[in-house]
């Protein structure tokens, strides 16, 4: 987590600093991932023989 106003450069990882924003971040991602991940896997490729 960086702060890009006074840190564009991306130097300093302030995710420390901000646990409430991460908290934030974490919820929104895990909620996005249960969404996505199961249109990731493709349970037909494991079924099909290998190509030649």
């Amino acid at each position: 987590l960086f702060d890009l106003k006074n840190d564009p450069g991306e130097t300093k990882n302030v995710i420390n600093e901000y646990p409430e924003v991460v908290a934030q971040l974490r919820a929104v991602y895990d909620k996005w991932w249960i969404k996505v991940q199961p249109r990731l896997v493709n349970e037909d490729a494991y079924e099909k023989p290998p190509a030649k």
